[in-house]
């Protein structure tokens, strides 16, 4: 760092580190003072080691410190740039290689320990000198092992100097080859291992809204021995940053450095579960979430090489990792994950276009008449929110020329362009609750559809989210009406369960009403689920309880009841586990920076850290703007109920699936108080 960087900080404090980073002591001390009383002049005077660097006056001590700091700085900063006199690197008998650890599965102090029993000669860790303030020592140790003293160290604590000393011990023993004796899995890659260990990437959840710490735990409970964390704080007082060790009862494992305890103690915790992989003792449960690859390794099997579920749930699950990492660990919950998968058959290339985890709808008194708020957030209803971002994304540019003009003069993505679904586990409703009696089955890759209707009075039903609720109802047709004043004064708010909207967007398509001006109905190709799967609940609960011959007459031309194909991963996830987690959700699409959170009880983007609380990039308003800007509206003061019955071919569909399932006896479709959409975008 040059003299002017450290100029923008303290100066005193920036030539303090200085001084640590040259394992120097640095002071800034008053010489003395001259001048009348009224009106002194001080001098100040920095050394570092014992050597004046810089010598400054000022009107008060504070001041001629701070001169004298600075003008230590410009001094030093010239040094370094001029010829070097060699002075440090006479000081410096070891370079930063030495003071890594080629053993990065053991405390290199308990290495070198092993290593002296084995090799028959005693070991001694010499304390040559400490010198500097006491609030800022600087030790100088050495280690002697039989008749041999290896160079000399220094450090700002007398531990993390006993541990720098024995890497410079270790490493000289590896260069010899005599190290592998003891150790012979360092293989003599001493250099590269050791650096390999240091500079280990920052966390990365294995398990999605697992913390390793809490993995560690449990099989040390497991194993019936002690977990702890060994901490060592060093560095300046105003940036300290911590060497943290997991022990598992006398075993330590690879030391970790962190700003914070608490990151520290989990990088350490992935550091042990690393190693006890490596060693076949540990292997990573699957997560909540389905099938987690573990971090830092290479996929062996390429995405398109993989049957068509799992190269899809792979996907998936490969960007919920990453969007992960980008979360705050407090955020993390076990969510029901969904993604739409776009897939290129041309190149092979699989991409995640839109990602959404959640399970609730908003409370009744919290829903508004202005568009801001998020009713559902359930995953399956985020991720196809988002895919309309990403749809409106293309039609303002289309760089990979995905999108071709149908015959109606709308767009259509080209014939080697597919979309499938992928949740992580059966959509509620009619698709998920009769899995539980009767268990899952198959797989389903390419299977014909089966549907089953062993009861009809309860198969096939549509049903109903309700507030505050767990589970979901039949719907009655008095439910089926609800108004704003009846939900606002204790009337428990329902919406449609994620099996009907999958059905009913098998017909009408993925695009939505106003989209549905330039796009033709766009289809999935398939839905993939991680856990609870069974061909014949699922077929019957996505799209064959449609009448197929009653209502193909009367859908508008290009629309029609789409059967995808339905699958299941070849690792699924285990059942659930039973837990409370917060009302939060969370939301991604291509092309977004980062992913958005928010409250599903609120309906609104989750206030926390650098977060503020707002409306939603998915909510209806956000949407509405987002169709004006990319599509135009005839007037600002056009109204989002207004421009939805514009879209005549998509409500002659929805009405035509609403009332064959009417008229099957499924049920009626719950609608949402008509207030709710008289919003304007001025």
């Amino acid at each position: 760092m040059s003299g002017r960087q450290n100029l923008n900080k303290n100066a005193i404090s920036a030539f303090e580190e200085h001084g640590v980073r040259t394992r120097k002591p640095p002071k800034v001390d008053i010489l003395d003072s001259s001048g009348p009383p009224h009106r002194p002049v001080y001098t100040a005077v920095a050394t570092l080691g014992g050597e004046e660097v810089g010598r400054e006056t000022g009107n008060s001590k504070h001041e001629a410190r701070i001169k004298a700091a600075e003008r230590a700085l410009q001094n030093l900063s010239i040094q370094d740039t001029g010829a070097s006199n060699g002075q440090e690197e006479e000081d410096t008998c070891v370079s930063e290689e030495d003071l890594t650890n080629p053993v990065p599965d053991r405390d290199p102090v308990s290495a070198l320990m092993e290593f002296s029993q084995t090799s028959r000669k005693q070991v001694h860790f010499n304390l040559i000198s400490q010198e500097g303030p006491p609030h800022m020592p600087v030790f100088t140790m050495s280690v002697t092992l039989g008749d041999e003293t290896f160079p000399q160290v220094k450090g700002c604590n007398s531990k993390n100097t006993k541990k720098d000393a024995a890497c410079v011990a270790l490493n000289a023993l590896a260069r010899r080859k005599v190290l592998q004796t003891k150790f012979p899995r360092i293989g003599g890659q001493v250099n590269g291992a050791a650096s390999n260990a240091r500079s280990r990437p920052d966390v990365t959840l294995g398990i999605p809204g697992k913390n390793p710490v809490s993995m560690l735990n449990e099989f040390a409970q497991k194993i019936s021995k002690k977990l702890t964390f060994d901490a060592v704080m060093f560095g300046p007082p105003h940036k300290p940053r911590f060497r943290v060790t997991a022990v598992l009862e006398d075993e330590r494992f690879v030391e970790v450095e962190s700003p914070s305890k608490k990151q520290g103690n989990v990088l350490a915790a992935q550091e042990a579960i690393r190693v006890l992989q490596e060693r076949g003792e540990y292997s990573l449960p699957k997560a909540i979430l389905g099938q987690v690859s573990q971090p830092n390794i290479q996929i062996l099997t390429p995405p398109h090489q993989l049957p068509l579920h799992d190269r899809v749930g792979q996907v998936a699950m490969t960007k919920m990792e990453e969007l992960l990492s980008q979360t705050p660990q407090s955020l993390v919950g076990r969510k029901v994950m969904a993604a739409i998968v776009m897939t290129d058959n041309k190149t092979s290339i699989s991409r995640v276009v839109s990602l959404g985890t959640g399970n609730r709808i908003i409370k009744g008194d919290k829903i508004t008449q202005d568009g801001t708020v998020l009713h559902d957030s359930h995953a399956e209803i985020l991720a196809r929110r988002g895919f309309k971002r990403f749809l409106y994304s293309l039609v303002k540019s289309d760089p990979h020329c995905y999108l071709t003009p149908g015959l109606s003069g709308k767009f259509r993505f080209k014939p080697f362009i597919s979309f499938h679904l992928f949740i992580s586990t059966a959509p509620c409703g009619d698709g998920a609750l009769f899995v539980h009696c009767d268990g899952e089955n198959g797989n389903g890759d390419g299977m014909e559809h089966k549907p089953l209707f062993n009861n009809p009075r309860t198969q096939g039903l549509m049903r109903a989210k309700q507030e505050n609720g767990e589970g979901t109802i039949p719907i009655s047709e008095d439910d089926s009406k609800q108004t704003i004043d009846g939900i606002l004064h204790g009337n428990r708010l329902r919406i449609m369960s994620c099996s009907d909207k999958i059905c009913l967007w098998n017909v009408v398509g993925l695009q939505g009403a106003l989209l549905s001006r330039v796009f033709e109905p766009i289809y999935l190709k398939s839905i993939t689920l991680g856990s609870l799967f069974h061909l014949g609940h699922l077929s019957r609960a996505l799209c064959c309880r449609v009448n197929i011959n009653a209502i193909d007459l009367q859908l508008p031309h290009g629309y029609h009841i789409n059967h995808p194909d339905i699958g299941v991963t070849t690792t699924p996830e285990p059942a659930r586990a039973v837990e409370k987690s917060r009302p939060l959700s969370m939301n991604w699409a291509f092309g977004d920076a980062n992913p958005e959170i928010t409250d599903a009880t609120l309906g609104k983007t989750y206030k926390s850290l650098n977060m503020v609380d707002g409306p939603s990039r998915l909510c209806k308003r956000s949407i509405f703007e987002l169709d004006r800007q990319t599509l135009g509206h005839p007037q600002n003061s056009t109204t989002y109920r207004l421009m939805k019955q514009n879209a005549d071919s998509y409500n002659q569909a929805k009405m035509a699936f609403q009332t064959r399932m009417n008229e099957q006896k499924y049920g009626t479709w719950v609608k949402m108080p008509v207030e709710l959409n008289r919003f304007t975008c001025s």
